[in-house]
C-alpha cells in the first residue's frame, strides 16, 4: 500500500508539467523528422547519383554530416525519453508507439549507419571506388530513419491536436 501511495504522489507532482512534457515530445520528434525530411528531399538525390560525380557527393557528405549529427543527436535522445514518459504517465498509446519508434533510431544508426558514415568521413577527397555504393546505401538507411521519425511525429501530432476524434473512433457503437 505504501508503494502505491508514493507512486501516485510522484505522478501527481508531475501532472502540472504534462503539457510541457507533451510539447517537448512533439517538438523534439518534429525537429528530428523535419531535419531528416529535409536531408531526404534535398541531399539524398545527389547521393543517389553519386556515380556521376563521386568526389562532389563525398565533399557534400563530409561537410554536412558532422553538422547535421550535432543538430539531430539531442532531438534523437530527447524525443523518445519525453514521449515514453508521457506514455507512462498517461497511458496514451500514441505517445508510447511514437516513443518506441524514436527509441530505435540511435541503435539503428549505430549498427547500420555509423560504419558507413565513418568510411565516408575517412575517405580521401577524391573518393574511392566504393564511394557511390556507400552513399547509395546511406540514402536507403537514412530514408528508413526518416520514415520512422515522420511516423512518430504523425502519431504525436494526431494525439495532441485531434484527441476528441481519436476518442470518438475508439468508443464502440
Amino acid at each position: 500500500l505504501e508503494k502505491k501511495k508514493t507512486l501516485s504522489m510522484s505522478t501527481s507532482a508531475i501532472t502540472p508539467y504534462l503539457p510541457l512534457l507533451k510539447s517537448v515530445a512533439l517538438y523534439s520528434t518534429g525537429f528530428f523528422a523535419g531535419a531528416a525530411g529535409i536531408i531526404a528531399a534535398s541531399i539524398s538525390p545527389i547521393f543517389q547519383d553519386a556515380e556521376k560525380w563521386p568526389a562532389s557527393a563525398l565533399f557534400l557528405f563530409q561537410k554536412f554530416y558532422p553538422k547535421s549529427a550535432v543538430i539531430q543527436a539531442p532531438a534523437g535522445v530527447i524525443a523518445p525519453i519525453s514521449a515514453l514518459t508521457v506514455y507512462m504517465l498517461t497511458g496514451d498509446g500514441f505517445f508510447g508507439v511514437a516513443g518506441a519508434l524514436m527509441s530505435t533510431i540511435f541503435p539503428f544508426t549505430a549498427i547500420f549507419m555509423l560504419p558507413i558514415n565513418n568510411q565516408l568521413m575517412s575517405s580521401p577527397p577524391s573518393g574511392t571506388p566504393e564511394t557511390p555504393s556507400l552513399l547509395q546505401s546511406w540514402v536507403t538507411r537514412h530514408s528508413f530513419r526518416a520514415w520512422i521519425s515522420c511516423t512518430a511525429f504523425g502519431l504525436i501530432t494526431t494525439t495532441c491536436f485531434f484527441p476528441k476524434i481519436l476518442l470518438k473512433s475508439a468508443i464502440p457503437k
